[in-house]
């Protein structure tokens, strides 16, 4: 019997495939065909900065219908976005005001305005977390610079 998952990645890839067979059926197979059947396969990276595996507490509220602040938090991060575990489901286009806090003392914590990117398709009824990309829409000049000692520090 398969999971949910692994019906999810079977449909993904059936549907990559047939539109695949699809271009070269169609249409000549010249390199911008290519690079449209190439992208399905491996998943190119499009971020300007690298991306450093992280634990760390965030504090969130909307932008829009701003209440109580919410906790969550980021397992990886750049010098451009996060990658948010939440505790509701969040919406790609929502804007949120972050507080993101670290236990090195020189850096504490950094404020960020920041934009859902994408959102993780939730698996179950219920799942307990949400996994989204946000990306910074506005971060002062110094919480910029602590995040990138911060990011440099333990990315060795």
């Amino acid at each position: 019997m398969t999971t949910i998952p692994e019906k999810f990645m079977i449909w993904r890839f059936n549907r990559f495939q047939a539109e695949a067979e699809k271009i070269i059926e169609d249409e000549e197979m010249n390199s911008e065909n290519v690079k449209k059947v190439r992208s399905g396969i491996a998943n190119f990276e499009r971020r300007k900065h690298p991306r450093i595996s992280v634990d760390l507490p965030v504090e969130y509220s909307r932008i829009e219908n701003a209440g109580l602040p919410r906790n969550g938090r980021a397992a990886n991060a750049s010098q451009g976005g996060l990658l948010v575990y939440f505790p509701e489901l969040v919406n790609v286009g929502e804007s949120f005001r972050l507080r993101m806090y670290f236990s090195i003392p020189a850096v504490q914590k950094i404020e960020i305005v920041a934009e859902i990117a994408w959102v993780d398709i939730p698996i179950g009824e219920r799942p307990a977390e949400y996994r989204a990309g946000l990306k910074f829409l506005e971060i002062s000049p110094e919480d910029q610079e602590k995040l990138t000692r911060f990011l440099k520090m333990i990315s060795g």
